[in-house]
């Protein structure tokens, strides 16, 4: 474990970060359609940050029945606007 650390620690002292890898975030069916019907909406989505569209899929893919899905992206839709996430006031 010691070795380990002292390895750590060098890296940290040359500055040295591991690679980050992210993955592009997966649009729901749902959002997808929402999207597609709305051409301003989808230009301001595609303008948030990968967090923030990262938050809205888990905040629609956490609702079970469909139609809260679309309620909820429908109550959504004037955050995406302004560039807010879920989340934020």
């Amino acid at each position: 474990i010691t070795a380990y650390l002292k390895e750590a620690k060098s890296y940290a002292e040359a500055g040295i970060k591991p690679e980050r890898k992210t993955e592009p975030v997966r649009i729901p069916v749902v959002l997808a359609e929402l999207l597609w019907a709305d051409p301003e909406l989808s230009v301001a989505f595609d303008a948030l940050a990968e967090g923030r569209k990262r938050a809205y899929v888990l905040y629609v893919e956490g609702a079970k029945k469909m139609e809260t899905k679309r309620a909820r992206m429908a109550r959504c839709r004037e955050k995406i606007l302004l560039g807010k996430g879920p989340n934020e006031l």
